[in-house]
């Protein structure tokens, strides 16, 4: 999916104060040539303070690998965290390129190109 957050990575496990229960995790796109929006998840509690790991519900749609957004999980009063003080990675597939080698006949060798994590 070119353009969705289809994992979020790091941070993992990752500490948080009075984290207790999942909580959403958000996409923030507030850095220069960030793009795309309706990302949704959760942030699920392992206990004892402890992000277990991010579950996508939403991956939204036109995020670019080269400018991804910030991600935080939301505590109460609506405070921005990432686990640890590390930083949650939002994997962002991107559309794969082509190179062929050599054509023979009916055979063609080729290989593919992805930019970022998969």
């Amino acid at each position: 999916q070119e353009g969705s957050i289809t994992r979020v990575l790091g941070g993992i496990p990752g500490f948080i104060s009075g984290f207790t229960t999942d909580v959403p995790c958000v996409a923030n796109c507030s850095n220069a040539g960030c793009t795309g929006d309706g990302f949704l998840g959760v942030c699920v509690a392992s206990g004892g303070g402890f992000l277990a790991r991010v579950d996508v519900t939403d991956p939204g749609s036109g995020y670019d690998v080269n400018n991804p957004p910030t991600m935080f999980c939301v505590m109460g009063g609506g405070r921005l965290v990432a686990p640890g003080g590390t930083s949650l990675t939002p994997i962002i597939p991107s559309r794969p390129s082509l190179t062929i080698f050599r054509a023979q006949g009916a055979v063609v060798t080729f290989e593919t190109h992805h930019r970022g994590l998969q």
